[in-house]
């Protein structure tokens, strides 16, 4: 089938009016006039044609038996993408961020190398501005992507549809509405641990996406950790999600562990997880790492301990959603079974 979805004014294209009378000749001298009332079509075909076109964005999960659009989320960073910096003038950027030339390269200490710095600078600034007025409602500074390095390569995959998808979402409200369904329902966020804090940015200006979240895999290292990013990035996610499954794995040493067994210090912010909506499963996975201990016993005793504590971890940590009922891998493999 030749699918042609004539791009017209938004009024005409809301309203269904098809905008011309080319007549187009089909299959057992059928004609019609005009683009291919696709609109007309049932809802549920409508669907299956824009799960279609988003074939080439499809990644196969043999886990759990089902395809994902797989999309990068990043935290946006540019050379002078600090309020500290950007508020002030060029010369105040220079003082204050200590980058002054200091290479021995006579052409850093130029006039002409310390004039296309501030031009930089200007760019940069007058772009940041011209953000914040494009989109006043749009809370933090994060790109999102969907491109082939993040996906399985197939001969049958065509990354030229990219083009025909973007052409497709502004075709007509309607249309962009249905397929916005269809993509932000199926996708699978990738997001670098450092920046993670824009999760729930994303969240708030994308309430699209929190249909299609079932499923939330995080790994912390304690020592490390963020504790006002992380809070606020389990309360986006209480706020905004319902899931089916939660994988939680933890990195702790000798002290980190102390004080989740006490319920004190660093494990207080950890009891957020108790108030996340899960269905399903909560799976753990504990790697602990003692400060001292000798090199040849080293894994017996880590084991050793883990095999004490882990369950009071478990049990602490439990969403209260599932409290009450058996949790852990027995029943998450039954439910991946269920699936297949």
């Amino acid at each position: 089938m030749c699918l042609i979805i004539e791009r017209q004014s938004r009024a005409s294209a809301d309203s269904g009016s098809l905008g011309n009378n080319v007549l187009f000749i089909e299959l057992d001298g059928y004609t019609r006039s005009g683009p291919f009332p696709f609109l007309k079509l049932p809802l549920e075909i409508r669907l299956e044609i824009y799960l279609y076109l988003l074939g080439p964005f499809h990644s196969s999960d043999d886990k759990s038996k089902a395809t994902h659009i797989q999309i990068q989320v990043e935290r946006f960073y540019g050379p002078f993408d600090y309020e500290r910096y950007i508020s002030g003038t060029y010369e105040d950027y220079v003082e204050k961020s200590c980058h002054a030339p200091t290479f021995d390269d006579e052409f850093f200490q130029t006039p002409e190398k310390r004039w296309s710095d501030k031009l930089e600078f200007e760019r940069e600034k007058w772009v940041k501005i011209q953000l914040g007025k494009s989109h006043p409602l749009r809370s933090g500074r994060y790109t999102i992507s969907c491109d082939p390095y993040f996906s399985e390569r197939s001969a049958t995959k065509d990354w030229s549809m990219i083009r025909l998808v973007r052409d497709m979402s502004h075709v007509s409200r309607q249309i962009r509405t249905e397929f916005s369904v269809a993509f932000w329902t199926r996708v699978s966020i990738i997001c670098p641990e450092s920046d993670f804090a824009e999760l729930p940015n994303v969240l708030n200006n994308r309430p699209m996406v929190c249909a299609g979240f079932k499923h939330l895999s995080f790994d912390v290292s304690i020592r490390f950790c963020d504790e006002d990013e992380l809070s606020k990035f389990f309360d986006a996610v209480t706020q905004h999600l319902v899931l089916d499954g939660l994988t939680l794995t933890l990195t702790v040493g000798d002290g980190e562990l102390k004080d989740m067994i006490d319920g004190e210090g660093k494990f207080l912010w950890l009891q957020r997880i108790k108030l996340l909506k899960v269905a399903v499963y909560f799976d753990l996975n504990t790697y602990y790492y003692p400060d001292v201990v000798d090199d040849d016993d080293w894994e017996e005793y880590a084991e050793r301990v883990l095999k004490e504590h882990e369950p009071t971890l478990r049990q602490r940590l439990t969403p209260n959603t599932l409290c009450g009922r058996p949790v852990g891998p027995s029943q998450r493999q039954q439910f991946e079974n269920c699936k297949l």
